[in-house]
Formats: structure tokens, sequence, C-alpha cells
């Protein structure tokens, strides 16, 4: 309009709202920032509805697996006990300390132990190798926006490295959890399997002893019927 100022020019008109033929898009108001955290929350839910439900089934053949493995030789149980722990050593990986349990319910302290430190070594490997040959790139990709994630890593990667991985094997965040994560470094894998291994040796120490106090293998399995779904539900 004449006598209009430039900057009224720049204004939208009041109301905002689009022009003829223009489309108007709905937006919720998480949306503000571009990120649809509905969404995100929504993804959450539904793949923790995912994971719970594989749990409830995973339980129960996990139960016979144990059983059967009640009645296996040695060399045999030797076998499926590794093979279990390379499973549970996978990021959303479950039964971890059910399996060190079992191990000392199986065969006594001693070789329960000598046990876990097999299968440990070996899940762990297998667990660090393929995370970080299948998600490491696609992970430093993401936390490279993230002050605070990439001076996690470079934590770990500096001089005190193995002593963090050794003290985070101390904690309750889930195992196959810390093995995806410390995947994203650049720790060499036999530095990597030792600090593993001084860190874990409390926690095994204490389960192999648990094991050995159990009568039955369904006291086993009960022994893990309420803190199993806690670990797996913080594992999610």
């Amino acid at each position: 309009e004449p006598g209009a100022s430039p900057a009224a020019e720049l204004l939208p008109e009041a109301g905002g709202g689009a022009g003829p033929g223009e489309p108007r898009g709905w937006r919720c108001s998480c949306c503000l920032l571009g990120a649809c955290w509905c969404k995100s929350c929504l993804g959450v839910c539904v793949l923790a509805a995912l994971c719970f439900a594989s749990l409830a089934l995973v339980r129960q053949y996990l139960r016979d697996l144990l059983l059967w493995a009640e009645s296996l030789g040695s060399l045999a149980g030797v076998l499926l006990f590794t093979a279990g722990f390379v499973v549970v050593s996978f990021p959303c990986g479950w039964g971890y300390i059910l399996l060190n349990v079992a191990a000392g319910y199986l065969y006594g302290f001693v070789l329960g132990m000598g046990l876990m430190v097999l299968g440990v070594l070996a899940g762990t490997s297998v667990a660090h190798v393929a995370c970080k040959r299948l998600l490491a790139r696609w992970a430093r990709a993401r936390i490279q926006g993230s002050d605070a994630l990439s001076a996690i890593v470079r934590v770990v990667e500096g001089g005190g490295g193995l002593k963090v991985v050794a003290l985070a094997r101390l904690t309750p965040i889930p195992f196959g959890l810390q093995n995806a994560v410390f995947a994203i470094t650049d720790l060499s894998l036999p530095n990597y399997l030792m600090a593993s291994s001084v860190g874990l040796l409390p926690t095994q120490l204490l389960n192999s002893y648990l094991g050995t106090t159990l009568r039955t293998m369904e006291d086993v399995i009960a022994e893990q019927s309420v803190s199993g779904y806690f670990i797996f539900s913080l594992q999610v």
C-alpha cells in the first residue's frame, strides 16, 4: 500500500494463515524443533512391547534349553553354554546372569567359573567384532554433534580407557549394551578382553557361588524371574 513502511512489507498478514491453494500442514506442539517426539515415543513403546513379548517367549524356550543342558554330557554342555554366552553378548541379548548362575549350578564353583570365563571371552569377542563392523560407523556419525558423547568416547580411547571398561563391568548396566557401546571406540580387542575379564571377575565369582547353593534348575530360573525383567527393561 502507498505509504507503508518497508518493514511492513516483510511481515506476514495477521492470522498467519496459508493463502488460497497453499496446503495447510498440521504439526503437533511437540514438533517445534523439527523433530516429532510423539513419533519417537511411539516407536520406543512399540519396540519395548515387541521386546517384552519376545522375552516372554524366550524365557520358556530358555527354561527348556537349560533343563536339556542338565541332561547333556560335559563337552556338549560346554559347547551349548559357549553358544549361549555368544547370544547374550549382543545389545538386545538377555540371560547373561542366568547363564552364570546355571553354570555354577551344573558344574560347580571351579568348573563353572572356567566355563564362564571361556564363554564370556568368546561371546565378547564375537559381539565386539560384529558391532564394530555393523554399527560403529553409523553410531560415530550420530554422536559427532554431541559434545558430551564425543567426550565419553575420547575418555574411553584415552590412557585410562581400560580402567573405564573394567569399572563399567562392575555396574548394573546390561552386559550386551556395554559391548555395543565399547565397540564404537578404537580399543584393541586383546586389551578390551583383558579389562573386561578383570571387571567381570567379581560378579562371576558371586554368581558361580550362588549357583552352587541352589537345589534344582527350577530354582536357578526362578532366581532371575524379577531381576531379569528389570535388567531387560533397562536394556531396552
